[in-house]
């Protein structure tokens, strides 16, 4: 059973931190659509909570699979700020 929720308004905050990027393979949407991926599968106990999410595209996310992979954003200087 998934446990958890993730507004979609938090969803969007997320995906601007990654700048509307994949951070495995770094295509941007438009040309992709960023996907929810759960950093610790919910078959591993992890929640669907904003915090255990990621953007990754369709393929990224299909190779990840169920492991655990952490891809912190990178967030520039100048747009730090908006997030603090």
């Amino acid at each position: 059973m998934e446990v958890g929720f993730t507004s979609r308004e938090a969803w969007e905050l997320l995906k601007r931190m990654y700048d509307y990027t994949c951070p495995v393979c770094g295509r941007r949407e438009p040309e992709i659509s960023l996907t929810r991926d759960h950093i610790v599968a919910v078959s591993d106990g992890g929640t669907s909570f904003v915090e255990n999410l990621q953007p990754l595209c369709e393929y990224c996310n299909q190779q990840k699979g169920n492991q655990y992979a952490y891809y912190p954003p990178k967030i520039s200087m100048e747009n730090r700020a908006q997030f603090a």
